[in-house]
């Protein structure tokens, strides 16, 4: 974590890393922020999917959606609001384990990758991003599987739920080829995914306290994150 400092001070690593309860709290609350995130956007996320994956299997399939609104309006008529919020579960627990891994592996990874008595560059912060969100896609891929089978699923009559989901993956495709079927661009897009923010976040929040004289406080880091995104 980043103490408060003087204008002008260098930023120097930690005496020692927090300990594990207080890093898993931290994660934790950064998977519950996001939790707000994915109700709110789950119509969005849905219709994405929607137009992603229609005509996937037929060559000259008609289009079931045209555009936003239309695609917003069938889902209503015919799956009714549920529609725009199938998957909501697993979208929730994907946020809950997955993105909650992915702050809370980044503290770690700084303090491996800082030097005594050296500021922290920003090539170390966006490895140590390179590096969570790596840990965290390899090992909550089958989260994000889970999601767009569920959310693809138009008739409803695949799945029954998410633990039937869960097995019926498993028992039909097993590991490798099921549940953590792309395992590999998951792990590349989460890696510079979270490089990305929390980087810029760390880095930028770090200049804003250290050359503009911002204090260390709960609207510096509100205000910042909320730019950052």
């Amino acid at each position: 974590t980043i103490e408060a400092m003087k204008p002008g001070e260098v930023q120097k690593k930690p005496r020692r890393m927090d300990s594990f309860h207080i890093v898993f709290f931290k994660g934790m609350l950064g998977g519950i922020g996001n939790c707000f995130g994915a109700f709110a956007t789950s119509p969005l996320d849905v219709l994405k999917i929607r137009f992603q994956t229609q005509g996937a299997l037929e060559k000259n399939a008609v289009k079931t959606y045209h555009n936003t609104f239309h695609g917003a309006g069938v889902i209503l008529r015919q799956e009714g609001i549920r529609g725009l919020y199938k998957g909501i579960t697993i979208s929730l627990v994907r946020e809950l384990t997955y993105t909650s891994a992915r702050f809370a592996f980044y503290e770690p990874a700084r303090h491996l990758l800082s030097e005594d008595g050296k500021p922290m560059t920003l090539p170390a912060k966006i490895t140590a991003g390179l590096i969570s969100g790596a840990t965290a896609a390899a090992i909550f891929t089958p989260t994000d599987v889970l999601k767009i089978r569920l959310q693809a699923d138009v008739t409803g009559t695949r799945y029954t739920g998410l633990m039937n989901a869960l097995q019926t993956i498993y028992k039909m495709e097993g590991l490798r080829n099921g549940l953590y079927k792309g395992v590999g661009i998951t792990i590349l897009r989460s890696a510079l995914l979270t490089s990305a923010q929390l980087a810029s976040y760390d880095h930028s929040k770090h200049t804003l306290i250290t050359q503009y004289g911002a204090k260390d406080q709960f609207l510096t880091h509100f205000w910042y994150f909320n730019l950052k995104s």
